[in-house]
């Protein structure tokens, strides 16, 4: 197995970013709502019973590091030609992931590989859960009715969809 494919490379480059600061954004206004709420608690309890949980999070810079973490330890397995040839397909006849007003070969890429992993280990006998992640709805549909043919797909092969990592731990 490479560590890292120039497809999950990139995709991490190219998203991290922007991700971080949709994350940026998020806790900042969750810091904003904190100090709010602490200058409210401030004038009807007395300041030693206001926790410290309620001081400004920046959790941001951490949460990015260890989703770094995580894609750096990560095991990628290599790019398969038939697979890619699937994706191609996927792409120019515009099927889940792909479709709509934009085409998404990385996307095609990455599920073609997953399936074709998913089957593999299925028809060598491997019958845990396989839990496939992604927060992208609009690609993949939503985890309870994926896009078809992901559905049937997903069903054939015996992957889970859901939205987030906290909810792939629960399962697995």
């Amino acid at each position: 197995m490479d560590r890292h494919t120039s497809t999950d490379r990139a995709g991490w480059n190219d998203n991290s970013q922007r991700v971080k600061g949709e994350l940026t954004g998020v806790i900042s206004q969750t810091d904003q709502q904190s100090a709010r709420l602490a200058a409210t608690a401030a004038l009807l309890l007395p300041t030693e019973r206001i926790s410290r949980l309620l001081l400004p999070l920046k959790l941001d810079d951490h949460i990015f590091t260890v989703a770094q973490e995580f894609m750096n330890s990560a095991n990628v397995i290599a790019d398969d030609s038939d697979c890619i040839a699937r994706a191609h397909g996927r792409l120019v006849q515009r099927i889940a992931p792909s479709g709509g007003l934009k085409q998404q070969y990385k996307d095609c890429v990455v599920i073609e590989h997953c399936l074709a992993l998913c089957a593999a280990l299925r028809t060598r006998g491997f019958g845990r859960r396989f839990v496939f992640v992604s927060s992208n709805s609009d690609d993949y549909g939503k985890p309870q009715s994926a896009h078809p043919p992901l559905d049937s797909e997903f069903q054939a092969v015996g992957l889970e969809y859901v939205a987030n990592l906290a909810w792939a731990d629960s399962l697995l």
